[in-house]
């Protein structure tokens, strides 16, 4: 009895990824879905995982979600191949989803990968002569088949081999997605997101605040939750030892109230007036407390410009009466 083909797909709730797999599902091959994450990519995470049961419905294929957030965290500090023109270390990540990849292709069995890459629309990891680059150095040239530009690429082992048809394979190209679109139609594929700028990390206020924390702490002291904070809120550095984030809105302050980042004290306004929640990563004195309460008292709207009695919590509790921090301070401090 003939073996039956099998394959690992990379997909999100993306279109590209999405076609990939019903192309090569078409051609009877069975396809385990492999969704990667990680916490600090905006609120891809939340909705990534609130959406596997969707994906595996409009799919038909079991998916596998994997927080990959610990191994990312080391190539965004230490990014073998260099950041993008922000601090996004595409090609390293792109690396290390195949490598998470290949190890779900020998656990299942399978015989070879599938993407949603398509050639010449990411500027950093979707250049052919990248994509090459990849192949070799995570060793699975020929096993990583990319239906969407299959055409402009070389010949893959699946096509060789003939488990796959290369007739049944596309040539799109660059950023437009106007074939994908089509052929999605074609496919009665309706439960894709529309095409997102990227991930947090190309962003340039979340680069900017990366920047600063990566000058400010040692790399090897940074955690995933301290790029999970920079996320949300004002971020400050009075001090080259402190952090301190304020909340912007609502749901900032949930946020940054659900993040419980430890060995960091939380900043409120006492008395049950409705101001920010803040947090304060590397208090060392009660000056550096009386400094996020200032803050704090900045900016609660009700009070601004009088002083304010300011509650604390954490490592230490109290209740701390200050003025609102200055306006050129402010300034100065802000990332």
């Amino acid at each position: 009895m003939q073996k039956k083909v099998k394959a690992v797909a990379l997909v999100s709730s993306g279109l590209d990824s999405m076609l990939a797999v019903k192309i090569i599902k078409n051609q009877g091959i069975d396809v385990y879905g492999l969704s990667l994450t990680f916490r600090f990519d905006s609120v891809r995470h939340r909705k990534r995982a609130n959406k596997i049961n969707e994906l595996e419905k409009e799919l038909g294929i079991p998916v596998r979600l994997i927080d990959k957030s610990e191994k990312f965290l080391e190539i965004v500090k230490y990014p073998k191949h260099g950041y993008g023109s922000e601090m996004n270390p595409c090609i390293d990540c792109r690396i290390q989803m195949l490598q998470i990849a290949e190890e779900y292709m020998k656990e299942t069995g399978a015989d070879f990968i599938v993407t949603g890459e398509v050639v010449g629309q990411r500027p950093m990891s979707q250049q052919k002569p990248t994509i090459y680059h990849i192949d070799k150095v995570t060793g699975l040239r020929g096993l990583i088949v990319r239906p969407l530009s299959a055409k402009l690429l070389p010949e893959t082992i699946p096509e060789q081999k003939g488990w796959i048809n290369s007739e049944e394979l596309f040539d799109f190209h660059g950023r437009s997605r106007k074939d994908q679109l089509e052929l999605a139609k074609k496919f009665g594929l309706k439960g894709f997101e529309p095409p997102a700028g990227g991930c947090s990390l190309t962003t340039p206020d979340f680069s900017r605040r990366l920047s600063e924390l990566f000058s400010n702490r040692e790399k090897e002291n940074i955690r995933v939750q301290d790029l999970e904070l920079l996320l949300y809120g004002r971020h400050f550095w009075p001090y080259k030892h402190l952090n301190i984030v304020v909340g912007r809105d609502e749901n900032d302050n949930i946020a940054l109230e659900s993040l419980k980042i430890k060995g960091a004290l939380a900043f409120m306004p006492a008395d049950d007036i409705s101001g920010p929640f803040a947090i304060a990563v590397g208090v060392k004195n009660n000056d550096d407390i009386k400094t996020a309460a200032s803050l704090v008292a900045r900016y609660t709207n009700r009070y601004k410009g009088k002083s304010l009695r300011v509650e604390f919590f954490g490592l230490e509790n109290g209740i701390i009466e200050v003025e609102p921090a200055d306006e050129k301070n402010v300034k100065a401090w802000r990332i």
